[in-house]
């Protein structure tokens, strides 16, 4: 996406809590095309006032969202780790 800008030679994620300390390793392809769609998808979804569907992947175990995913059946299709709050 930015190759015009600069080169990129590899691409980490890095995830950081109170007890860890995790990399992922991500693959540096061209993702522009994927990415004109989801945001098409995205303000479809806004424009008819539905929830969008998830990209379901490892990382939804760190999400707040996947209670909410797995009972809309948007994507996340193994048990949730999370437990929503109650909100007022």
């Amino acid at each position: 996406m930015f190759s015009k800008v600069f080169q990129v030679e590899n691409l980490n994620i890095i995830y950081v809590d109170m007890n860890d300390i995790i990399t992922y390793k991500i693959c540096t392809s061209d993702l522009t095309q994927w990415m004109d769609a989801r945001i098409q998808e995205l303000e479809n979804s806004i424009a008819e006032k539905e929830l969008s569907l998830g990209n379901v992947s490892g990382l939804c175990k760190y999400c707040r969202y996947q209670t909410r995913c797995y009972n809309d059946g948007n994507g996340l299709i193994t048990k949730p780790l999370s437990i929503p709050k109650k909100y007022n």
